[in-house]
């Protein structure tokens, strides 16, 4: 019995093909091989000239005499398979491959019918059940649909009984041709000299030893055997030279052949591969380096900001008392009628109500403008890539102006109305967000009460300034030595005290600032982490790519060295 298994190790590189590449189709590489290894048949021919006793030889094995129709015409002569079955029953094969049970008396002809099988209860055949048995027409009958049948059956020959009859007293030139034909498909291949109870044993014994000859001649190493059908002992002897064949070779030899066949291309198709792979991270880099990118911006606009708010410390010092002094001024008559009254609360009133909305005033301009610039360098609203961040941005903004909610119902920071909803629905988010920025940072540093307490802190210093010319009774004096000497002296002792206010002020909102800008430069931080950590497993998937199809390519140049 045929080993059929004997390759199922070579056809499991099917198995580790499908796994190494998922999204190739490598299903079918090895088809055609399985294909043969489950359901190939292994064919015996038995050929040879027109009427040289190929069908009697072939009774005589079945032990039937009448069972394939002897010395038919050329004309309808068709190729007949006999396979071993318990059960026996006939079929016809049309050309198309559709089939139909054999009918008696219906003619079958090669111009419609490819072949006839006959399933046949015989022990010869049981004892040779590895081979499907084909009688073919003669190879010299001249009919182009007798060449045809018989070319189909060479190239799957497994192996080749030549039958020629000792009336052509040896081997003619068209048999050997033939033989030399069938020799690249396989080398089990028996001549056995047919009709051989016609002649006497002398001359059987010269025609067969001048056969002989003529195959070693022509570097044949087929043996040459005398039979006739007619006699008793043709079924022995047909199954001893049949014997000598050897169904499991001619199945690895067929088998071999179809399987180098299917490593070969799947090997090229491998190579292919293998030079058409790349790796493109390009997207991966790009998003990597627009990150990094805004991640560097970022932070060197910030600290570029907090290094231009920290230059504008002393200019906005002064600026801040020059509009104390504009307005003290501005109030010196008011003043000096209050001094000449000696009516120092009421002086106190006075200075006090007419430097605090100077000092509100300029906490907010300044406050304002180092959010409006912080902003709009920063680009917070750039930051937020969906609306999750937008809510939880606007969200922390605004818990934080909870601290100053007193300022923002002032309206001081209130927001602009917004418009163009529905399709402007991402700008009016990003306004809403920087004006919740504004709102909450100015809100965050807590910024009024200390300007206030200069004030008060301040102002027994600035009474005591003034003691002098509560005993002065000229108007033009007063007034002009509160201008001259008093206001000046204010200023110098409240520059200190603004210009640290100033700091603490631009301290705590670029604090606010940072913490966000920390928050974001976090995220971007993990974005960056996220890409990095894509494209290295990218190259490692790439690299173990490559490593399966150099190693598959090794495996299977080994199996077609082993196969050789």
């Amino acid at each position: 019995m045929v080993d059929r298994k004997k390759f199922d190790h070579a056809l499991a590189m099917r198995q580790q093909l499908e796994a190494h590449y998922p999204d190739r189709n490598f299903q079918d590489a090895f088809q055609l091989s399985e294909e043969l290894r489950d359901h190939f048949e292994i064919k015996l021919l038995v050929v040879g000239h027109f009427s040289a006793g190929k069908s009697a030889l072939l009774n005589a094995l079945l032990q039937r005499p009448a069972f394939l129709k002897e010395a038919q015409q050329p004309q309808t002569a068709l190729a007949t398979e006999l396979v071993y079955d318990t059960t026996e029953q006939a079929f016809a094969y049309r050309k198309d491959g559709s089939c139909e049970e054999l009918q008696a008396g219906k003619e079958y002809l090669p111009e419609e019918y490819s072949h006839l099988e006959y399933h046949v209860n015989a022990p010869a055949l049981a004892r040779i059940a590895d081979y499907t048995i084909v009688d073919t027409p003669g190879f010299d009958s001249g009919i182009e649909a007798h060449a045809q049948a018989l070319s189909n059956y060479i190239g799957v020959g497994s192996a080749y009984l030549v039958v020629v009859d000792q009336e052509k007293g040896g081997l003619d030139e068209t048999t050997l041709q033939f033989i030399r034909e069938i020799s690249h498909y396989s080398n089990q291949i028996a001549v056995v000299l047919n009709k051989c109870d016609k002649i006497t044993p002398d001359t059987v014994e010269q025609i067969v030893s001048a056969a002989q000859g003529t195959l070693e001649m022509w570097g044949f190493p087929y043996k040459v055997y005398p039979i006739s059908a007619r006699a008793e002992d043709c079924c022995t002897q047909l199954e001893s030279i049949l014997g000598q064949f050897h169904a499991q070779k001619a199945f690895d030899r067929i088998m071999t052949r179809q399987l180098r066949i299917d490593l070969e291309n799947t090997e090229k198709l491998l190579q292919i591969e293998q030079r058409k792979l790349s790796l493109d991270t390009h997207d991966l880099d790009e998003s990597l380096r627009n990150f990094e990118r805004s991640k560097k911006q970022l932070a060197d606009a910030f600290d570029q900001k907090t290094q231009q708010a920290q230059d504008k410390l002393d200019p906005q010092t002064e600026t801040t008392l020059a509009s104390v002094r504009q307005a003290l001024t501005a109030h010196a008559d008011t003043i000096s009628t209050a001094l000449l009254n000696g009516n120092q609360t009421a002086v106190k009133a006075i200075i006090l109500e007419t430097i605090r909305p100077v000092l509100v005033a300029s906490m907010k301009n300044i406050v304002s403008g180092q959010i409006d610039a912080i902003t709009a360098e920063l680009q917070f609203d750039q930051l937020v890539h969906n609306d999750m961040d937008a809510e939880d941005l606007v969200t922390m903004t605004t818990n934080l102006a909870s601290n100053l909610k007193s300022l923002i119902d002032s309206g001081t920071f209130t927001p602009a109305p917004q418009s163009g909803l529905g399709k402007h629905k991402k700008d009016d988010r990003n306004n809403t967000l920087y004006h919740a920025i504004t709102g909450v940072v100015a809100a965050a540093t807590d910024a009024i009460a200390p300007w206030l307490e200069v004030i008060i802190i301040l102002l027994p210093d600035i009474i005591h300034l003034l003691e002098g010319l509560f005993a002065e009774k000229d108007e033009d004096i007063v007034k002009r030595n509160f201008i001259n000497n008093v206001i000046p002296q204010i200023c110098n002792k409240l520059y200190p005290q603004i210009r640290t206010n100033i700091e603490t002020s631009t301290r705590e909102v670029q604090a606010a600032y940072k913490s966000m800008l920390d928050e974001k430069l976090e995220q971007l931080q993990n974005s960056i982490a996220s890409i990095k950590e894509q494209k290295a497993q990218k190259v490692e998937t790439f690299a173990a790519y490559q490593g399966y199809i150099t190693e598959d390519i090794a495996a299977i140049q080994k199996m077609l060295q082993q196969l050789r």
